[in-house]
């Protein structure tokens, strides 16, 4: 995505400006429903769940709150937690890795991830 350039990804009721400051890592499977996840890069919850979702064929938008510290106040502001990471499958708060793992565990993961949105 050009730096430049800024589109708007809703998220329920809330608007996330997006200015390309997101990383996007392609899973084996490009028609899955949009992930977006912010997280850390020294976290290992966030290192978890990234792995898990690009084993799933997950394209993952992963926004670092520690380089851009006012992604952080929007990720509370949109999830209500200050924790990473925060997972969102397409205007789904899914939650943290305990919750992404919960739902693959019960088999909700991979059709939340089929649903394209």
């Amino acid at each position: 995505m050009d730096a430049s350039k800024s589109s708007n990804v809703a998220f329920g009721e809330v608007s996330l400006n997006v200015k390309g400051e997101a990383k996007l890592i392609h899973g084996a499977n490009a028609l899955t429903a949009e992930v977006t996840m912010y997280a850390t890069d020294w976290c290992p919850f966030c290192v978890r769940a990234e792995k898990l979702l690009v084993s799933k064929g997950a394209d993952l938008k992963k926004i670092n709150v520690d380089e851009q510290p006012d992604r952080r106040a929007e990720m509370v502001e949109i999830s209500g937690r200050r924790t990473v990471p925060q997972i969102f499958i397409g205007s789904r708060h899914v939650g943290g890795y305990d919750d992404l793992v919960s739902l693959d565990r019960g088999g909700e993961l991979d059709v939340l991830l089929k649903n394209i949105s």
